[in-house]
């Protein structure tokens, strides 16, 4: 049973789509996703865990380093469900100090 977002959006005047996937996978125990977009050529697959009240999915997953070229880093999304209908993701890049940096927050409304 997946979910599928489809997302188009504008990023300082150039057009972006993207398509995500968020399942459960009962072998590891663990939830997982992907994510395409037009603007880079890498695939990002994730896993992830539910906090035990269910409202906040975190997912991690490695990928290109936007601040340093060549090079990888950690990236974790947080989806707190704020509603059946709304979902407020943060993504953050951790540092080569450790530190999570947020870098984008988006509010995810459902289409009726």
């Amino acid at each position: 049973f997946w979910v599928v977002l489809e997302n188009e959006t504008d990023m300082m005047g150039t057009k972006v789509n993207a398509l995500q996937t968020i399942g459960y996978d009962p072998v590891k125990k663990k939830y997982v996703a992907t994510w395409i977009d037009s603007m880079f050529n890498h695939k990002w697959e994730y896993s992830g865990t539910l906090d035990a009240a269910g409202k906040k999915l975190t997912f991690e997953a490695e990928g290109p380093n936007f601040m340093a070229e060549g090079k990888t880093a950690k990236f974790r999304d947080n989806y707190a469900f704020k509603s059946p209908d709304h979902i407020e993701a943060t993504s953050s890049m951790q540092g080569e100090d450790g530190k999570w940096v947020p870098f984008m927050t988006a509010q995810i409304k459902r289409k009726k």
